[in-house]
Formats: structure tokens, C-alpha cells, sequence
């Protein structure tokens, strides 16, 4: 288990979203950052040390693109663990995320508060 989280690396398709946990991220006192695609985030990955990769869905139909960017950072990265936020609450989809690498889903709504207790498991 991991001593101590600074870096995160936030995954997902909306601008919105990704700059709303940013700002409320490192007003945690956390280091994040951002990446719109499973591209970027693969290079930001290779590029620098992540303590925990917070992946966003943006509905059920991407919940196959998910698994392939957990499955492409966990081909790399076994070591981060990955939380996905989004999507409904369905045992089905959670396996599947654990399944390709994830460690956590935490599905909608989830407040930010609760993202960051979910966070600090991992601490």
C-alpha cells in the first residue's frame, strides 16, 4: 500500500470536468494534472511519476473505451492504482473495470468530498 499520494492524473473527455477536479484537487494540496484523451495520458504517464490515476465516464457507452485506457496504462503502469468516476451503479460494469486493472469505480453522483475519501484508501 502506498505511503503517501501527491501526483494525480485525471483522465477524461470533458474539459469541464477535468479542470473542476484539477482546481479542486490541488486545493487539496495535491500535484494534478490533466489529460483529455488515453494518448496523453499514456505520455504523461511515461513522461512522470503518477500516484493515482482518476479516470472520468461520461456514459455507459464509453464504458468500453475505459477498460482499453485502463488496460493500456495497466500494460505499462501496473503499479497505479486507477479510479474510475461516472457511469451507473452495476455490479456488471464495476467487474469489468477491476477486471482490466482498476482498483475502484465510484459511480454517479459522486461528490467531490467522497472522491477524496476514496482517494485517501490509498494513502
Amino acid at each position: 500500500m502506498r505511503t503517501n499520494i501527491q501526483r494525480l492524473l485525471i483522465v477524461a473527455d470533458e474539459k469541464q470536468i477535468v479542470e473542476d477536479l484539477l482546481e479542486y484537487f490541488e486545493s487539496k494540496g495535491f500535484e494534478a494534472e490533466i489529460a483529455l484523451n488515453s494518448k496523453t495520458a499514456i505520455s504523461i504517464i511515461n513522461e512522470r511519476k503518477m500516484d493515482l490515476i482518476i479516470i472520468g465516464l461520461k456514459g455507459p457507452e464509453h464504458i468500453d473505451i475505459v477498460v482499453n485506457v485502463i488496460e493500456e496504462i495497466n500494460k505499462t503502469n501496473p503499479e497505479i492504482p486507477m479510479i474510475v468516476i461516472g457511469g451507473e451503479k452495476s455490479k456488471r460494469t464495476e467487474n469489468k473495470f477491476v477486471k482490466a486493472g482498476a482498483a475502484k469505480h465510484c459511480h454517479n453522483p459522486i461528490e467531490k468530498d467522497e472522491l477524496l475519501d476514496e482517494i485517501k484508501c490509498f494513502l
